[in-house]
């Protein structure tokens, strides 16, 4: 408690992150339904169960927004990226 006292910050739970193993070998159709097809995440879900998944919808929604959270970091960075290069470079008008 002492220790936790004279921290600067407050004391904050870190939440493990937790994949389902059923859903690994499901990752690629999901990533090409959503983001390739453009489906919405019932539709993925409904399509994943036709296959043989037996996992529940909440499995699915965790697994599902990892996957966001992931994709999301990695377009992030190659924008940041392509920025950075497309500012370096000084263009002058006539």
């Amino acid at each position: 408690m002492k220790k936790t006292l004279r921290s600067e910050y407050p004391p904050a739970f870190e939440r493990k992150t937790y994949t389902n193993p059923e859903m690994n070998p499901f990752l690629d159709f999901i990533i090409e339904k959503y983001f390739v097809k453009k489906l919405k995440g019932s539709r993925v879900l409904n399509d994943l169960r036709s296959k043989g998944c037996k996992v529940s919808s909440s499995a699915f929604i965790g697994t599902f927004k990892s996957i966001r959270r992931n994709l999301h970091g990695l377009i992030c960075d190659m924008r940041q990226s392509s920025w950075n290069k497309d500012n370096s470079i000084r263009r002058h008008t006539p």
